[in-house]
């Protein structure tokens, strides 16, 4: 995979450089070539991406505090493993940020804004068929599914909620988690009752207590299927 260079003319500055290196080390780790536990060289990355060394090293300050990369004195940068306890943490904040936006999307949301998180939500459905029928990489399923959730919390029209949804970056650690367990995962989607698609239909539609439901609902059965797959079907 190749990336873009760089923006490099007089206007850039290095917050754009900064914002450019964030969003390129978030796909590398997201696409599984930075690895859960792997040391970051600053160097390789400047070499790759085409950046120089601050925005880079800003750029990795920023993954840390968000808690995507790990920092260890005197060892370096590494990113991030989440254990099964974190991946269950990471849930429960995300099921409550979620729920709220449930609540503020029906009060605030347009109906153009509706059907926008109705279309976002039937192109996740067909992309994790094409994921289940091997047509497509599991990456190309998991930016789907961020963008679905994403919309959802910035049709809530709370800057707080979407900020704290995308800069812990919770909904991509979720689903790195579960899908760094590749064994069973076609089975486990193919065989999942709750649809993003019922999610969004009830959240501008139907009764929010349906939608909260189906949420619930949505955010158990990932738990329990990265549970199943790690620890094994009698748990």
């Amino acid at each position: 995979m190749s990336f873009p260079r760089p923006i490099t003319d007089q206007n850039s500055d290095l917050e754009t450089l900064t914002a450019q290196s964030k969003l390129q080390i978030e796909s590398l780790v997201f696409e599984g070539r930075l690895k859960p536990g792997e040391r970051i060289s600053e160097a390789q990355l400047t070499g790759l991406l085409g950046f120089g060394l601050a925005p880079i090293r800003n750029a990795l300050d920023l993954l840390a505090s968000e808690g995507l990369l790990v920092r260890i004195p005197r060892s370096g940068t590494f990113v991030r493993e989440l254990n099964f306890k974190e991946y269950s943490d990471i849930l429960d904040v995300r099921l409550s940020l979620e729920t709220l936006a449930i609540r503020l999307v029906r009060q605030h949301a347009t109906p153009e804004e509706k059907a926008d998180l109705i279309r976002a939500a039937k192109k996740v459905d067909q992309t994790e068929q094409r994921f289940v029928s091997g047509k497509i990489r599991k990456t190309e399923m998991a930016k789907a599914d961020v963008a679905f959730h994403l919309k959802l919390a910035s049709l809530s029209k709370n800057f707080q909620l979407l900020h704290l949804l995308r800069s812990q970056r919770l909904l991509e650690q979720c689903f790195l988690a579960g899908l760094q367990l590749s064994i069973g995962l076609r089975t486990r989607i193919q065989d999942k009752a709750i649809r993003h698609v019922a999610i969004a239909e009830a959240t501008t539609s139907g009764s929010e207590a349906e939608a909260i439901k189906l949420m619930d609902k949505h955010v158990l059965q990932a738990r329990k299927s990265v549970m199943t797959l790690m620890m094994g079907p009698a748990l």
